[in-house]
């Protein structure tokens, strides 16, 4: 028998039996090549002559890159050590894929970029789906991580340093990070980026990484917190030093205090008692100079508040001791967490309850301008703002 071979529109051959097998032995005949022998029908592919002994058959060569993997394939210590390291970002990144992949495999006009926005509440959907299409049944408990994730979420409006338990919501995500790998293994697919860090997270863990520790810090007030704190908060390494420098005496209750330091209170502050207001900064390149200003709330002629709409900017308070709009100095307070109106409310309150109880007492009345009333707002002046900084009387 001789076999001719046609492949790709080009003939090959004839070959005897023998030789057709030696060639589809060694590659360079295929299987399904087409073939033509004297007798026969028409082409048919060489496997299906009798005599040719096809090699054991193959299965087709995978894609590039093995089976497509499903939803956001990563191994679970790369999710959780991005989430922790960049405070929580990449869990949004990591809904963003999932729920782009659903979209692409469904059809369907979801917006990936809102859900992951706002994971929180679709973290329920998301654990859904993924349930669903586990090739196994899926554990239980899966319904009931985004409840777990919610909980975490919601401690961070808890006072510190409680609050730090929100770092931890990556627990309940990375139970279906793990579920996803599940799948895919099942599937014998792996995602190229499974276990590959690249630049850009390196650098957001980086960026985060900086923040989680001065976020760590400040809670533990291993640094001066970024906020107004009370009394009760004041580190005892500050208390001393606002007492060596006679800006809380003895009996003297501190109930609010700020300072822009990182490391140290030393160089500027402002504190709130209940005897007084104060305020102090040490003189740029006179390390050995602090500059405090103080009053008593009989003292003060009236307040002026300019607060800010920014977080990267302090509020400025203005205390006027006497009938000239000059005289006084300036608090700088912190928005955050409304820690400025608070030191304002406060120090407005004790100033008023000064001013009425030199009224029962017959001494002077107050003066002109003043509120009338114990919790009454405070008007600011409608004058140019003085220079930052305090200035003594």
């Amino acid at each position: 028998m001789q076999i001719h071979v046609s492949r790709e529109g080009k003939s090959y051959g004839p070959y005897s039996v023998g030789e057709a097998n030696a060639y589809l032995q060694s590659g360079e005949l295929s299987a399904n090549d087409l073939a033509w022998f004297e007798g026969a029908a028409g082409w048919i592919p060489l496997r299906q002559i009798p005599e040719i002994e096809c090699p054991a058959m193959l299965p087709p060569p995978l894609p590039a890159h093995g089976v497509p993997s499903h939803y956001h394939h990563v191994a679970v210590w790369k999710f959780a050590l991005l989430s922790i390291l960049t405070v929580g970002t990449y869990d949004i990144i990591w809904f963003y894929k999932n729920w782009k992949f659903i979209k692409e495999r469904d059809g369907s006009d979801i917006m990936p970029f809102w859900r992951a926005i706002f994971g929180v509440l679709w973290c329920f959907p998301l654990a859904k789906d993924i349930r669903q299409h586990s090739p196994e049944p899926a554990p239980g408990y899966l319904g009931a991580l985004p409840l777990a994730y919610l909980a975490f979420h919601l401690c961070w409006k808890l006072p510190e340093p409680w609050w730090l338990i929100s770092m931890f919501s990556f627990i309940p995500l990375a139970v279906l990070v793990l579920q996803v790998h599940r799948i895919n293994s099942t599937r014998g697919s792996r995602a190229p980026y499974y276990g590959r860090i690249g630049l850009g997270a390196v650098t957001g863990m980086v960026v985060g990484a900086l923040v989680l520790v001065m976020a760590v810090a400040s809670s533990f007030h291993w640094i001066v917190p970024s906020r107004v704190v009370t009394g009760e908060e004041i580190r005892s390494a500050d208390l001393r030093f606002l007492r060596a420098e006679g800006m809380l005496e003895d009996g003297e209750l501190p109930l609010y205090f700020y300072s822009i330091g990182i490391f140290s209170v030393a160089d500027e502050g402002n504190l709130l008692t209940d005897r007084r207001v104060v305020s102090y900064f040490r003189l740029p390149f006179e390390s050995a100079r602090l500059l405090i200003s103080s009053a008593t709330f009989e003292e003060i002629h009236q307040i002026e508040t300019t607060y800010s709409d920014s977080a990267l900017e302090d509020s400025e308070v203005f205390v006027q001791t006497s009938a000239d709009a000059d005289d006084g100095f300036y608090l700088s307070l912190s928005s955050e967490e409304g820690g400025d109106r608070t030191f304002v409310n406060r120090l407005t309150e004790l100033w008023n309850e000064a001013r009425h109880k030199k009224e029962a007492t017959g001494e002077d009345g107050p003066p002109a301008g003043a509120p009338a009333a114990v919790g009454e707002a405070v008007t600011p002046l409608e004058v140019e703002p003085a220079p930052v900084g305090p200035g003594a009387d």
